[in-house]
């Protein structure tokens, strides 16, 4: 919530402070002064292991003084004292805007931009939170700061939502509308709407709508869902969308059948990207899927036996929650009618402990935090739990050894408090 924070205290004269990114940077916005502070004894975050004060790579304290003109910020570095501008970004960090605003030094060598001012923006994208790993990965390495949003029953919290993208540097939004990695929640039609007419700031804003469990219950009948391209197009956003999905849950993991889908014009464009990129489609395993399930219907009909399989094992994990854990209220979870996860919502502080223990025992689980964006869960609470590979005589075991580990972080916790 800064961007309300910020508006409201803007008619006020003030200076802000941020960390976690360990390089000293300051940037000016709104006519006041950001710091980003630098680390005191931690590591780098650009590969640098020596004081370079033009990426803002040096161990200090930063001191500052508060006079009736304003604040005097000094950095105390082992290298001398310096002033209050050790690296100059071009936007503010740590919030909505770019958190590393030097050029990449684990690509290029520093002394390239020698005597450069850095000028490099890098803009933000919306996540979902708790959500998925693969998606941060792929921000990550294009080098976008990922923002979370809150998860509500019926999807993103929107009201977030509809704040954030005011700002144009909140360039895109990753959504999984239907069984959402790994709450396992559809999105409403009212919060499809509201994502659909959205108007945001940046002209190039990107909805990726990961539709990849669309057709995926383990419980109940197959439900319908909104096509998000023409809700898009009922409000002019027809280019804003790409929607995609695949049958690797479907057939063959990580060998079926890809797809996306987007509008005439954003097609033209891919189209021009995937002739360079690819000679050839598989168009053997193409034939072959057609051939398969003939039609929707033979498509859904192979989605029920899967339900067949994955159901009891669902079941498992539930009950033996509601066995061992419910009673003591040190945790919540979901409960998905799809998709392929159970998110599990341990008391605060024991999640990583409880993934620790799980694993001495022999339990190998999603790590703890990785559904958060740079694996960093603020609560360290949530645990995605995903039974579908075990039988159920070793997932019964499984979760055993998982419930235990999870009675034990929390008793500890609460021994030291």
């Amino acid at each position: 919530r800064w961007l309300a924070f910020e508006r409201r205290i803007g008619r006020f004269g003030y200076t802000v402070f941020c960390g976690d990114w360990h390089n000293h940077c300051t940037a000016v916005r709104h006519g006041k002064k950001y710091h980003m502070v630098g680390t005191t004894g931690g590591g780098f975050d650009c590969g640098v292991l020596t004081d370079d004060l033009r990426y803002g790579v040096m161990d200090s304290v930063t001191w500052v003084t508060v006079t009736k003109k304003g604040p005097v910020v000094s950095n105390l570095a082992l290298s001398g004292i310096h002033g209050d501008t050790i690296q100059t970004c071009a936007t503010t960090m740590g919030w909505i805007e770019a958190p590393l605003d030097y050029p990449s030094h684990l690509v290029e060598p520093p002394e390239k931009y020698a005597g450069e001012r850095n000028t490099a923006l890098i803009p933000a994208e919306v996540m979902q939170g708790p959500g998925y790993d693969r998606h941060f990965k792929v921000s990550e390495t294009f080098g976008m700061q990922m923002i979370t949003v809150p998860m509500t029953p019926t999807g993103p919290d929107m009201d977030v939502v509809e704040e954030l993208i005011r700002d144009p540097e909140v360039r895109g939004m990753w959504c999984v509308p239907k069984y959402s990695n790994p709450d396992g929640i559809i999105y409403s039609e009212e919060t499809i709407r509201r994502i659909a007419s959205m108007k945001p700031a940046a002209k190039d804003f990107l909805l990726m709508w990961d539709n990849a469990y669309c057709i995926h219950e383990f419980f109940g009948d197959y439900v319908p869902f909104p096509d998000i391209l023409g809700e898009c197009a009922k409000y002019g956003n027809e280019d804003m969308v790409f929607e995609f999905a695949s049958t690797s849950k479907i057939t063959f993991p990580g060998a079926g059948v890809s797809v996306f889908a987007c509008s005439v014009r954003n097609m033209d464009y891919m189209k021009k990207l995937l002739g360079a990129q690819i000679i050839s489609y598989d168009k053997v395993n193409q034939l072959r899927h057609i051939r398969y399930f003939k039609d929707r219907d033979g498509l859904l009909a192979l989605m029920k036996k899967h339900a067949g399989i994955l159901g009891p094992k669902f079941r498992c994990v539930l009950d033996a929650l509601d066995r061992e854990i419910a009673p003591l209220g040190i945790a919540e979870w979901q409960r998905p009618n799809g998709g392929y996860f159970v998110s599990v919502n341990t008391m605060p502080g024991i999640a990583k402990a409880t993934w620790q223990l799980c694993k001495e025992a022999g339990l190998t689980m999603t790590g703890a935090g990785a559904t958060f964006p740079y694996g960093k869960d603020p609560k360290d609470s949530n645990m995605r739990v995903a039974p579908s590979l075990p039988p159920i005589e070793q997932l019964e075991k499984a979760m055993e050894i998982y419930c235990v580990s999870m009675r034990l972080a929390a008793l500890r916790k609460l021994l030291a408090a």
